[in-house]
């Protein structure tokens, strides 16, 4: 660009070409900005796009009453997922996943009649219709009623109540709790009744807990006639089959920590003190000349010893893994053959 001789017109022209280069880099901006976001405040075809997994295709509907409900919730999480808004779109959509008696009905329904339903709800409305003459909500009550815990868990329960409730939304909570107390287990519904429980959720929790404590309490139970089985002699730990018992080592301090391994002869002495404070309470031990002598006595500091042997020698028997009585290994010192024959 040639500059004019004279100086003022040539510092005019230079502050036009600078004006008309400022508005070409705003057109720019501008034409950037419309290209990244359309009118609609959608994404263009030029925008960065968000690659998201595909969900599983919906299971098609053949006419069953009973899976007319969970087909229209896999097809509204279809619609969701994919953004899909348009009414057509749906309904081409819907009717694409129709078989059996479903898809005779649609196929041969008249036209007048299919230009009424120009909608996903209006399809899903018709199907309700033609192939649920019972009420899904209908159904869940007739359910509900016969609805009871049984040999269930409490969880299990809770589960089945909770997913028949969803179509009844219209159940008071008077009615909803008389319905989930009936079906309880006497014992728990007594709880229930006891502390004057009054809403549904509040139930629920009550139930759970007390279920639990109940289930906690046979398995102790069970745990206790398990043990009392052995009568007072003391049990052999690896026919109990307990785990996580540390072999004796001559640093082990009956005196340790919280953080000390317990051993076999710390259990055992533990589980021999148990046995005898339950014949003590519960029922009168055995007398002398009933209960068979044993070869395993308590030293004077509480601790268990077989015949003479001391803490080493029962300690290298239990790290060899022989018998207390011979020394032989394959067999315990109250089953040595050796013993027996004597």
């Amino acid at each position: 660009m040639s500059l004019p001789a004279d100086p003022a017109a040539a510092l005019e022209q230079m502050q036009a070409a600078m004006l008309q280069l400022h508005q070409q880099m705003q057109q720019m901006q501008q034409m950037q900005q419309h290209s990244t976001v359309a009118p609609g405040g959608a994404q263009s075809a030029y925008a960065p796009r968000i690659e998201r997994p595909r969900l599983p295709a919906p299971a098609t509907y053949e006419g069953q009453a009973s899976a007319l409900d969970e087909w229209g919730v896999e097809m509204e999480q279809q619609y969701d997922w994919y953004g899909t808004h348009d009414e057509k779109e749906r309904l081409r959509t819907a009717t694409a996943f129709l078989r059996g008696a479903a898809r005779d009905w649609w196929t041969h329904l008249a036209p007048a009649d299919r230009a009424a339903i120009g909608t996903w709800s209006a399809l899903l409305a018709a199907l309700r219709r033609r192939f649920q003459p019972v009420t899904t909500a209908a159904m869940a009550r007739a359910r509900l009623d016969t609805l009871a815990q049984g040999r269930q868990s409490v969880h299990e329960y809770v589960a089945a109540f909770r997913r028949l409730l969803i179509p009844l939304s219209d159940m008071g909570e008077a009615d909803r709790l008389h319905a989930f107390t009936r079906g309880l287990k006497p014992a728990i519904a007594t709880q229930l009744r006891v502390h004057g429980v009054q809403m549904v959720d509040a139930a629920i929790e009550m139930a759970v807990r007390v279920g639990s404590m109940n289930e906690f309490a046979a398995l102790a139970s069970a745990s206790a006639g398990a043990a009392s089985s052995h009568g007072g002699a003391p049990m052999d730990l690896d026919e109990l089959g307990i785990e996580g018992l540390e072999k004796e080592t001559s640093g082990h301090s009956a005196t340790g920590g919280l953080d000390t391994p317990v051993t076999r002869a710390e259990f055992q002495q533990l589980l021999a003190a148990m046995q005898e404070n339950r014949h003590g309470r519960g029922r009168p031990a055995a007398s002398s000349e009933a209960r068979p002598a044993s070869s395993m006595q308590r030293d004077e500091g509480g601790r268990l010893r077989y015949a003479d042997l001391t803490q080493a020698q029962m300690d290298a028997h239990f790290t060899a893994g022989t018998c207390f009585n011979c020394g032989k290994a394959g067999h315990r010192a109250r089953k040595c053959p050796k013993k027996q024959s004597n």
